[in-house]
């Protein structure tokens, strides 16, 4: 069996989906609608609505949309957890960027008493974590195709319920010499892709569901990991090798964002359209190679 990291994703919901995406890509062509017209406008209402946010605003990347929200401001980042923010890093910061690396959120409880106490304007890097709950001053998203809500090139978007940062960001982005527009066929296809994103979080919790309850407890880094499912493992090249051997593609992830800057952390695929026999060919293989 052979079973990829990502691609399978993009092709399967384009196949179920083909006359509807079909159909929304044309009428941008047959009207001419290219740059920032109507599809652009629907989608940042309803991708607002979905935030359960007042105001969006969608831009050429997850990048655009973090340097948009911290414009003229001086940042502090937090990315470096696994369930509990440092605490030391919200005292003395205005502005405090927190990323949800994998969909993986701190306390919301213990960041909504911080955020009390200290006072800091908060904007989540939820660029991997749509469909998480939002406490943000401003909510940063990626739709780059590898991500949740993958559209059919790079793109992004942020939403605020404020509605003075609202028009200030949009002035900046309006700007056509900033070239962060997003164009109206990637808007058309994010705007099918929306419909059904409850449906593709749901399948993919349900993926991770299953890995929880079946893989060792010992080799998996968060349960809660939706974006990219990671596993840790000290024979991580011996491992990798093993798992494409089997014809299932894994992803290093040797990235110092991770909390004690984790070295030997591995994504196994978890997109929504992976079947059951895939998973369960993935957890089975996992489980072969650690009784070796």
């Amino acid at each position: 069996m052979k079973i990829n990291f990502t691609r399978n994703s993009y092709i399967r919901f384009y196949k179920k989906h083909k006359k509807e995406i079909h159909k929304a890509i044309s009428r941008c062509l047959n009207k001419g609608s290219l740059i920032m017209e109507s599809e652009v406008k629907r989608f940042e209402k309803n991708f607002a609505k979905f935030c359960n946010r007042k105001y969006c605003l969608s831009v050429a990347s997850g990048t655009d949309a973090l340097k948009l929200a911290c414009h003229g401001r001086k940042v502090h980042f937090i990315s470096k957890y696994r369930y509990r923010l440092p605490i030391k890093n919200c005292k003395n910061s205005r502005n405090i960027v927190v990323t949800y690396m994998n969909s993986v959120q701190p306390n919301f409880e213990e960041l909504r008493k911080l955020k009390k106490k200290h006072n800091f304007f908060l904007i989540e890097d939820a660029c991997q974590a749509v469909g998480r709950p939002l406490i943000g001053d401003i909510s940063c998203f990626s739709f780059y195709p590898a991500k949740i809500l993958g559209g059919i090139g790079k793109g992004g978007a942020l939403v605020t319920d404020n509605k003075k940062i609202y028009q200030k960001l949009k002035k900046i982005r309006d700007d056509k010499w900033n070239n962060i527009w997003l164009d109206e066929v990637h808007a058309a296809f994010l705007n099918v892709k929306l419909k059904y994103l409850p449906q593709l979080l749901g399948k993919r919790q349900k993926i991770a569901d299953y890995y929880n309850k079946h893989l060792p407890k010992e080799i998996i880094w968060n349960k809660n990991c939706l974006q990219n499912y990671l596993i840790v493992t000290d024979r991580h090249n011996e491992f990798i090798k093993y798992m494409r051997k089997k014809g299932i593609e894994v992803i290093s992830d040797k990235s110092d964002f991770y909390e004690g800057n984790l070295k030997n952390a591995v994504r196994i695929p978890i997109y929504s359209e992976l079947t059951l026999k895939e998973i369960k060919y993935v957890v089975k293989t996992i489980k072969e190679f650690f009784k070796k």
